[in-house]
């Protein structure tokens, strides 16, 4: 389900995207904190209100949370989580962020 991939990034791709966020939330929280790019299917598999304590623990971690997401869906998210339309931009924009924390911002 979650894939760990180069520079201490987790992934959750579509295609392993698991039926509710609880069982994705309860496998994140057996591994460590990390930042944490989800790839999210189409909008009838998930809701803002079902995915917010991810952003909470995620938060809570000091890791970085963002959503790959189709421009069409990314205005069903709330306006503060950062959406990105293509994987790249994903590992980029945790890499910025990743940067950030090292010089201490």
């Amino acid at each position: 389900m979650i894939e760990k991939l180069e520079n201490n990034i987790y992934c959750v791709s579509e295609n392993n995207f698991p039926q509710n966020s609880e069982e994705l939330f309860n496998a994140l929280k057996k591994m460590l904190p990390r930042d944490l790019i989800i790839v999210l299917p189409k909008p009838n598999y998930w809701s803002p209100h079902l995915l917010e304590p991810l952003v909470n623990y995620q938060q809570r971690q000091k890791k970085t949370l963002v959503w790959v997401l189709s421009t069409r869906y990314s205005n069903l998210l709330p306006s503060e989580w950062p959406t990105v339309p293509t994987m790249q931009e994903a590992l980029d924009y945790i890499q910025f962020e990743q940067m950030q924390r090292d010089l201490g911002f």
